[in-house]
């Protein structure tokens, strides 16, 4: 199992979010760079993401301006806080009940 601070760090270089997000927009995302060394190409990386992410109107906006969190890897809880929002959002059938079961 991964703790909350492992899935800040895998999500700091913004490839996961990347990935995570071509999946629930069905599309593709061009100029990602995959293994992200400078801040430059974190940032652009994470906020590619997040704006995929939030051309969904039913996505929340709280997490979706804290890229500069998400890249440090030092916030678990804004990265965590973004991935439950993000399965709230494209995964209908997902319930905080059976998140808070699973853990």
């Amino acid at each position: 199992a991964f703790s909350r601070f492992d899935i800040a760090r895998m999500c700091a270089d913004g490839f996961v979010l990347c990935i995570l997000a071509k999946r629930v927009a069905r599309g593709e995302l061009s100029g990602i760079k995959e293994k992200a060394q400078r801040r430059a190409e974190k940032l652009n990386n994470v906020n590619m993401a997040l704006e995929t992410f939030g051309t969904n109107k039913a996505m929340p906006v709280s997490y979706l301006w804290s890229s500069r969190e998400l890249i440090s890897g030092q916030h678990p809880d804004v990265t965590v806080g973004l991935l439950q929002q993000i399965q709230r959002t494209f995964d209908p059938t997902w319930t905080y009940r059976r998140y808070e079961a699973s853990i």
